[in-house]
């Protein structure tokens, strides 16, 4: 198995953020733009593959997706670490993919007690619920709401339960177009 330089898949990703630009990605990492091209040639040639999908802006391939998901698992991991060696410290970043009803109504109230007691900021990243989990699978995220019940590989999905919906309208509305009630024909007229 190869393991890459986390110094070239940190470029990988500023070109990713970036949306291509190479100036600003490198600006980011503190190197010229002729270092963040070799650290992605680097890359492509000991994967043997290319990484990004050169359109604008670029995108990652499968591999580069599994590579940024690498690299986002290793900054937790280092951000935990850090955490516990030096209290007080930068707070950890967790990126989420959720969906806008989710963000409205519950989803605050319930980490509220989490992150009132741990350094801890989140990054929410809102999506349609049939997204979010794509998310996930490119690494852009480390947890998703997602209405798929199958997991990613490497990753656990737990039901929170189900969210439910009220059809509301003005009375003159109802009286209007369901004088008698909420019934598939009125739903769906001829």
């Amino acid at each position: 198995m190869k393991r890459p330089d986390y110094r070239t898949l940190q470029a990988l990703d500023a070109v990713i953020r970036e949306r291509g630009l190479l100036e600003r990605a490198a600006q980011k990492l503190c190197i010229t733009q002729s270092a963040v091209s070799q650290r992605i040639k680097q890359l492509e040639n000991m994967f043997g593959q290319p990484l990004l999908v050169r359109t604008v802006p670029p995108r990652p391939t499968e591999q580069g997706q599994k590579l940024l998901a690498l690299l986002r698992q290793v900054e937790l991991l280092e951000e935990e670490w850090l955490g516990d060696e030096q209290t007080g410290s930068t707070p950890l970043l967790l990126s989420l993919a959720v969906n806008a009803d989710s963000l409205a109504t519950w989803l605050l109230p319930a980490l509220a007690p989490v992150l009132a007691d741990s350094p801890i900021r989140l990054n929410l990243q809102v999506e349609d619920e049939t997204r979010t989990q794509e998310r996930l699978r490119r690494g852009e995220v480390v947890g998703a709401v997602s209405i798929q019940h199958q997991a990613l590989p490497s990753c656990l999905v737990d039901k929170l339960g189900a969210l439910d919906y009220l059809f509301v309208s003005s009375k003159p509305f109802a009286e209007k177009y369901f004088p008698n009630g909420v019934t598939r024909s009125a739903l769906a007229p001829d």
